[in-house]
């Protein structure tokens, strides 16, 4: 499980438990546990702020979860009964992969590779936008681009963009993101 993921799941425990949990309160707990922040939390889920990311959270839980352990369930009992190449339990395969890929595209909006559109005055643009004059700098002063890992460790410190979110709101891969700073200074 990636970090992203061990992130959500967290995320979703601790907003069951605490349906009032503050950004603040998460990035604390996050910090502690080695989880992502609130914002990095943000640009992967392509929201633009704390409560429309609750709120985004809380509607995934419900319906395409229930309906995924209702395939399973029937396609566990089809290859038991039928056997693994029976028609029902590739119908049943098909289904469930069907309902997967689904819920991928809705948790992750489908990523396309091009610089998102968010508001200038959003908390995600400002903290990218912070994030990249940071990680320019950093180059500057190190006089070469970080690493994925190097500049990870300075961002969670920081409380920065990890490279995935700033690969997902920019559009650009780590590479091209090197190439431009690269060339600006």
């Amino acid at each position: 499980m990636n970090n992203h993921e061990k992130s959500i799941k967290a995320l979703k425990i601790k907003l069951k438990k605490e349906a009032d949990l503050t950004k603040e309160q998460w990035d604390i707990y996050a910090k502690n546990n080695y989880l992502y922040s609130a914002n990095t939390i943000y640009a992967h889920e392509d929201v633009l702020n704390w409560e429309q990311l609750k709120k985004k959270l809380r509607k995934r839980d419900k319906k395409l979860d229930i309906r995924i352990e209702k395939i399973r369930d029937k396609l566990h009992k089809s290859i038991e009964e039928k056997g693994i190449y029976a028609e029902e339990t590739k119908i049943l395969s098909e289904e469930i992969n069907e309902l997967i890929n689904l819920y991928y595209a809705t948790t992750d909006e489908v990523y396309t590779r091009k610089q998102k559109d968010y508001p200038k005055d959003s908390e995600i643009w400002q903290t990218y936008q912070k994030s990249y004059i940071e990680l320019r700098n950093n180059t500057i002063e190190l006089k070469k681009f970080p690493t994925t890992k190097k500049w990870n460790n300075f961002a969670k410190q920081k409380k920065y963009l990890n490279f995935q979110a700033i690969e997902y709101v920019s559009g650009l891969t780590w590479n091209e993101m090197r190439e431009k700073i690269l060339k600006e200074i």
